[in-house]
């Protein structure tokens, strides 16, 4: 917890000791993964209410300046591999959270609200901090592809594409939610559980259109620019949202895809609230 809390700290501080040294952004980016249920809290802004129920933590909570966090986030999305290891495991993340906030046998206590509107307001909620965290990568791998380093914007195609083979064998286990800990989309034995239907689905298909954006410059990975990056957030946690209401007998199915939509697009509008938004 605290390693994690100084590292962002430190890289918060001065981005330089990351992008000049990129070959920890990999293993900074696994890192960050075991702690994403901390980071999305972190940037919800809700000290006082009830974000845990939304990102459960199992244990202490590593609770780095949101600020740093931010200027931590867009450092380590200007290295593909540390680009790829995060957004990944965050779109999964995402998705196991929606399906389980969908669950109509979730314990009330467990509901974000005693209301019939708790799922909208937790996959609405969980969207946005999705969408904020997306953002910040995308702000980074477009600085990395438009700024002074040059980077090429088929290095993070290759990295997502490499990251498969690491990702496949955690897809077989899961990305815990509840009362476990979260485990590195890249690391191996997962904390609890089968993987959701749902986020299996989604990182499939996140590989196919990685896939097929290498041949026809399309998909949801499609490239560096902040519109395309929000656009295909926004497609695939709405596919997520969908799958996660299939899931559990198609409850809500005309309606998540809204929810989730509104949420990504207020969670990127977040990301660029404290830095110059890269030009597309």
């Amino acid at each position: 917890m605290h390693l994690f809390e100084n590292v962002v700290e430190t890289i918060g501080k001065d981005n330089t000791k990351l992008t000049d040294n990129g070959y920890m952004s990999d293993s900074f980016g696994k890192m960050t993964g075991h702690y994403l249920p901390d980071a999305y809290q972190v940037i919800s802004h809700d000290k006082y209410g009830d974000t845990w129920k939304l990102y459960p933590v199992s244990g202490a909570q590593a609770a780095p300046d949101h600020l740093d966090l931010k200027r931590y986030l867009v450092a380590l999305g200007q290295n593909p591999e540390g680009y790829a290891a995060v957004e990944l495991g965050q779109k999964q993340y995402a998705t196991n959270l929606m399906e389980y906030h969908l669950d109509p046998d979730l314990a009330r206590s467990d509901r974000l609200s005693q209301t019939d509107d708790s799922p909208r307001e937790a996959l609405h909620r969980i969207a946005t901090q999705s969408g904020e965290i997306s953002g910040m990568l995308a702000q980074g791998r477009q600085e990395a592809v438009l700024g002074e380093a040059g980077e090429k914007d088929d290095s993070f195609t290759h990295a997502l594409a490499q990251s498969k083979n690491l990702v496949s064998g955690a897809v077989g286990t899961g990305i815990g939610v509840g009362a476990s800990l979260i485990t590195s989309p890249a690391g191996g034995a997962a904390a609890s559980g089968a993987a959701t239907t749902a986020s299996s689905m989604v990182l499939e298909e996140i590989f196919q259109a990685n896939e097929d954006a290498n041949k026809e410059k399309a998909g949801y990975i499609s490239g560096g620019k902040w519109t395309d990056s929000l656009d295909d957030h926004a497609g695939i946690l709405q596919k997520a949202a969908i799958l996660a209401s299939e899931r559990h007998g198609g409850r809500y199915r005309d309606d998540v895809a809204d929810w989730v939509a509104d949420g990504v697009s207020d969670g990127y509008g977040r990301a660029g609230n404290d830095f110059d938004k890269p030009e597309d």
